[in-house]
């Protein structure tokens, strides 16, 4: 796919005198983003992370006889010192889950304290535990029981996370957008990239020499695509030398058809290759976002945030506990669901702002 209005004989471009006026900048973007695509990566990221911080739901039970039992789990709750004479019981919940499988709760009951359940392992697991704490202190040996945690899931979900990066990979070149300015002598482009109005990266390119403007066209492939599904229309925005190799505004294809259209236009328009830009991209009208679908997208981004700030602050708590037990704060957990809910739903609404077309 090429420019429409490329010239076939245009006047190399030279370096204008400083003082020249006119339009110095423009901005080349937002670039569309498919949303099945991306709740996809998304949720398979998600998954991942889950999966990984499940599998490392361990419990370590330390009980010296006459001295004090610790149940210090690695992720998520607060520990648990007592009196190792206090233990009264050991025992284990057997419970079926909706599936039918069933799972074991290890209990201890402890004088003044009441009971403190671990986390769902499997039976056998679970009563292993049991009988190696109830063999160690019967015989006034030291038990030391790790229980719940598993590589299997681990490794599950290192899978999942990678399958989901893979499939973020090609979107994240549509993220952000660029803002293309004409350096003061005119003697070349600064283009800078930013995401959130952060900057992302900038690169200068030469002018002298240029003869036309023009759109190299292209596709982008993603992970799992189906044979029937085609791929991401992309472009991007190339300067024409006279003699000598083709300046890219950017080192990829970004996705995309009609924003590099009106990009490589105002580019004309910036360079004096063109009097005025194409009145037939000004008339088309910009995409838009119903505001049920904007609440139910702000729905999912909330939720989705909510689970990431969760495992956010639980591992923030597992670091914060080998600083001691005293330095973990209940609060995290909720500061972490709030605040992750706030960026999915601020992400969710950016994305979904009126836009030009793409």
């Amino acid at each position: 796919m090429t420019s429409e209005r490329k010239k076939s004989a245009s006047t190399p471009y030279r370096t204008p005198p400083a003082t020249s006026v006119g339009v110095r900048r423009f901005q080349y973007g937002p670039f569309p983003i498919r949303p099945g695509l991306l709740a996809f990566a998304l949720s398979t990221i998600l998954l991942g992370v889950v999966m990984s911080a499940g599998a490392f739901d361990r419990t370590r039970i330390v009980c010296t006889p006459h001295e004090r039992c610790l149940v210090a789990p690695e992720v998520g709750s607060k520990d648990h010192s007592f009196p190792t004479d206090a233990l009264e019981e050991v025992r284990v919940d057997v419970k079926r889950t909706s599936k039918g499988e069933s799972r074991g709760n290890l209990v201890l009951r402890v004088t003044g304290v009441g009971e403190i359940v671990m986390s769902s392992t499997g039976v056998q697991e679970a009563n292993t535990a049991a009988d190696r704490l109830r063999t160690y202190l019967g015989a006034g040996q030291r038990a030391d029981v790790k229980l719940g945690g598993s590589w299997g899931l681990l490794a599950a979900g290192v899978a999942m996370l990678g399958a989901g990066l893979a499939s973020a990979f090609p979107l994240l070149r549509g993220f952000g957008s660029f803002r293309i300015d004409l350096l003061q002598d005119g003697s070349g482009l600064l283009v800078r990239r930013r995401l959130l109005g952060l900057p992302l990266s900038s690169r200068r390119i030469p002018l002298e020499g240029i003869t036309d403007v023009v759109v190299e066209g292209g596709a982008i492939d993603y992970l799992f695509r189906r044979r029937y599904e085609v791929p991401i229309a992309a472009g991007r925005v190339v300067l024409v030398h006279e003699d000598s190799e083709d300046r890219p505004l950017t080192a990829h294809l970004v996705p995309g058809t009609v924003v590099h259209q009106r990009a490589a236009d105002a580019l004309r328009v910036m360079l004096g290759f063109e009097d005025e830009p194409d009145p037939r991209l000004a008339a088309l009208p910009w995409i838009t976002t119903p505001p049920s679908r904007r609440f139910q997208y702000a729905f999912i981004g909330a939720s989705c945030g909510a689970i990431l700030g969760t495992v956010a602050a639980a591992a923030a708590s597992a670091s914060l506990r080998n600083a001691g037990p005293e330095a973990w704060s209940p609060w995290l957990t909720g500061t972490g669901i709030l605040l992750g809910a706030a960026a999915g739903v601020a992400l969710v609404l950016y994305a979904t702002r009126p836009r030009p077309p793409a």
